[in-house]
């Protein structure tokens, strides 16, 4: 956390929560709610200063609800899917939208909706759309081959026809099919945080 806001919670320890006006999409975009009328409108955050204190300042509470630290205030942040969105693409370790490291894989779950998400050290991730090759040369089918392109876009439309394994740095995990309404509850977080009761 940045320094400046460790600060800022010295001085002012009892600011309210802010719920319901920022969101990260699934490309790893956080998105600003651009007034209170319903339904509400989100614009991304282009600014890349903005972006970065964010990032340097998300984290989760004991809840699961994601937020980010804003001098003495927390703005929780609605999640489009996961908490964290990894990239993959020519690297050792899937990389955060945040530019964080995850240092230790721990399995991969498959929603419903066909969408690969990373269980990490951090905390669990969805796979960013455009490292799907990527991911597929990390998967092994019974035999270890690698599926071809047919095999995973089979695979994905109808996930419990075939075990699929992640094959990371020397270890297999059988791939886990999860309905997406259950991922938060199932990887500990939670997609809409609502002020406690």
């Amino acid at each position: 956390m940045d320094e400046a806001v460790l600060a800022a919670l010295q001085r002012w320890p009892e600011v309210a929560d802010v719920y319901g006006w920022l969101e990260l999409d699934l490309r790893g975009r956080y998105r600003l709610r651009t007034g209170a009328a319903e339904p509400a409108v989100y614009k991304t955050i282009g600014n890349a200063a903005l972006n970065a204190y964010i990032g340097r300042n998300y984290q989760p509470d004991d809840r699961g609800c994601w937020y980010f630290q804003n001098g003495p205030q927390r703005v929780f942040v609605r999640l489009a899917l996961t908490p964290w969105v990894f990239r993959l693409h020519g690297l050792d370790a899937p990389l955060t939208h945040t530019g964080r490291s995850a240092v230790q894989v721990k399995g991969l779950v498959l929603d419903d909706q066909s969408t690969p998400v990373l269980v990490t050290d951090i905390g669990p991730g969805l796979v960013d759309d455009r490292d799907l090759d990527q991911l597929q040369a990390l998967l092994r089918r019974v035999d270890g081959s690698v599926p071809d392109d047919a095999a995973f876009e089979r695979w994905l439309e109808r996930p419990g026809t075939e075990e699929i394994r992640l094959a990371w740095r020397g270890e297999g995990f059988v791939v886990e099919h999860v309905a997406r309404n259950r991922l938060g509850l199932l990887l500990g977080y939670d997609t809409d945080p609502r002020p406690p009761a």
